[in-house]
């Protein structure tokens, strides 16, 4: 209980700084385009999203990153509890590493994809999560010792930003810029309803008839969507993407 209750002081102090400190933006749109009766989004504009691949992929990514989520954080405390031969103190030391880790990955990981391309990134990125459970699983007879610790925090310092990377980064570059908002929403939504209503129910459900390792093997599976994903993205750090472009066209 004393743990919700600080959580919800720190939400409370964050709120506070947000209201105090973010002030409206009166700068004119950076694409010189003001939302007029003329001009709002309409479902024509809709559908050239869904002709993009990486919006198409997005919404692949959101549910697979938002799954994989819900999956792991629902059923991965009482795996480590019921399943496995961890103390108490390394389940919350888990618990707690993970996340720490997972909020540095949403820093590290995309200024990486800055020098070495989104597409690499976020292939890396969902090995990550295909790594996460899989340790657990591994190593559930020998929870105690430090290399479970060692590879679950850093596959989620790996993997942690793959919301980030794939919804606001990769989407975002690939779709018009009056369009972004509305894109997002899109890929949210889906992974919303699909990974993370449906999702861990249909795990809970499994894991109830043949074990809690089966939750995890669903989290897996959310995880292998995002690989799936990354591997048919195109490229979209411009650099990057340019260079890719010329040896295509070289190769022809």
């Amino acid at each position: 209980r004393s743990p919700l209750i600080v959580i919800g002081i720190i939400g409370s102090v964050i709120a506070l700084l947000l209201g105090l400190i973010l002030k409206t933006n009166k700068l004119e749109n950076p694409i010189k385009q003001k939302h007029e009766e003329n001009n709002k989004i309409s479902a024509k504009d809709i559908g050239e999203l869904f002709k993009t691949r990486n919006f198409i992929l997005g919404i692949i990514g959101a549910v697979g990153s938002i799954g994989f989520t819900l999956c792991l954080s629902t059923y991965a405390a009482a795996f480590l509890a019921n399943e496995t031969n961890a103390s108490t103190g390394r389940l919350s030391l888990m618990i707690a590493a993970s996340g720490i880790m997972g909020m540095l990955s949403n820093i590290v990981l995309p200024a990486i994809s800055d020098r070495f391309g989104r597409k690499p990134s976020y292939m890396i990125c969902s090995i990550g999560l295909l790594l996460s459970p899989l340790v657990l699983i591994v190593f559930k007879s020998n929870m105690n010792s430090s290399l479970p610790l060692i590879l679950y925090c850093l596959s989620f310092l790996v993997g942690g930003c793959a919301m980030s990377l794939n919804t606001y980064v990769i989407v975002g570059e690939s779709v018009n810029p009056m369009l972004i908002t509305t894109a997002y929403s899109i890929c949210l939504c889906a992974g919303e309803i699909i990974g993370g209503t449906i999702g861990p129910a249909v795990a809970g459900v499994v894991a109830n008839k043949y074990g809690l390792t089966m939750a995890l093997v669903f989290a897996m599976a959310f995880a292998g969507l995002c690989l799936l994903a990354s591997v048919f993205m195109k490229e979209t750090l411009k650099e990057t993407a340019t260079k890719e472009q010329e040896k295509d066209v070289v190769n022809e």
